[in-house]
């Protein structure tokens, strides 16, 4: 039987959730089925390491190189081109991208070349597009309700962020289904067996006449995330709770004060009480 041949996009390989289900869709996906590639914009991040050894990569700046002409757009105009270029040389049937920076990207030059797109959005666009959509917000938001409705599927991580796609985007109900994240639970439990490099952390959780409450959450700093309310929190349980210690696991950080907690990029789950979600992922 002949294998699809699918192109997976995102930026980079950074510590995020879609960096990491785009390892875990790339890892997992029935190689008697489907031949995997991966396109992405930069050759950087910490995940490039779990890429599998089977999968092709393809990256924009070392294809293209830097512009040395500054125009409005050009780079995009120039990733666009460029993907669905590698889309054709690879002999690619369908393209699949994360996050609505990468599907402006991905399913353009998909359309270009002709070759049906799907793409998932990731989280609540009423909230998360708005921070990290840079300018002209209103030309993307008009390209991406463009690409979402002529697409072959866009899919949602949760009802929640599908039912808000509908409303900021105006996709069309039938265009638009929930498909929630996986979970790669040996993944999870391999990691877990790694050790924490840091010996305050790795010190006994006792003192001599009581037990050290430790309490970790994950994620980017901001508001979404519900960081302010940990904030508050952890002030206020330290008052009754004196040794109470509070981390958060972030990307891109290392052995950061934050207070009234601590931030470090390790693995910390193995050795906590218990953990912290994001503000509105048990919303959605």
């Amino acid at each position: 039987m002949q294998r699809l041949r699918v192109m997976f996009a995102i930026g980079a390989m950074y510590g995020g959730g879609s960096e990491r289900q785009t390892i875990h869709l790339l890892k997992h996906l029935d190689r008697s089925r489907f031949e995997p590639h991966l396109y992405l914009v930069n050759r950087t991040g910490p995940l490039l390491k779990q890429i599998p050894e089977d999968v092709p990569v393809h990256v924009f700046s070392e294809r293209s190189g830097d512009s040395r002409i500054y125009l409005p757009g050009l780079n995009y105009r120039r990733r666009i081109a460029d993907y669905s270029t590698c889309l054709q040389q690879t002999g690619c049937q369908i393209s699949y991208d994360r996050t609505f920076l990468m599907t402006l990207t991905a399913a353009a030059g998909a359309e270009r070349a002709g070759l049906p797109a799907v793409s998932t959005v990731v989280t609540d666009p009423e909230r998360g597009f708005a921070p990290v959509a840079g300018r002209f917000q209103s030309l993307k938001r008009r390209r991406l309700s463009q690409l979402y409705n002529t697409m072959a599927q866009v899919l949602a991580v949760s009802d929640g962020a599908r039912e808000a796609a509908i409303r900021f985007y105006g996709i069309k109900h039938e265009r638009i289904r929930t498909h929630r994240n996986g979970v790669d639970p040996g993944s999870i439990q391999e990691q877990q067996k790694q050790p924490v490099e840091n010996s305050w952390w790795t010190a006994s959780p006792r003192t001599k006449d009581s037990r050290i409450l430790r309490i970790v959450t994950a994620g980017r700093l901001n508001h979404d995330k519900g960081f302010h309310v940990l904030v508050e929190a952890a002030a206020k349980l330290k008052a009754h709770q004196p040794l109470c210690q509070t981390v958060t696991s972030t990307p891109g950080l290392s052995t950061v004060r934050v207070l009234p907690f601590f931030i470090w990029g390790n693995n910390l789950f193995g050795c906590c009480d218990f953990s912290l979600k994001g503000k509105y992922e048990t919303k959605i």
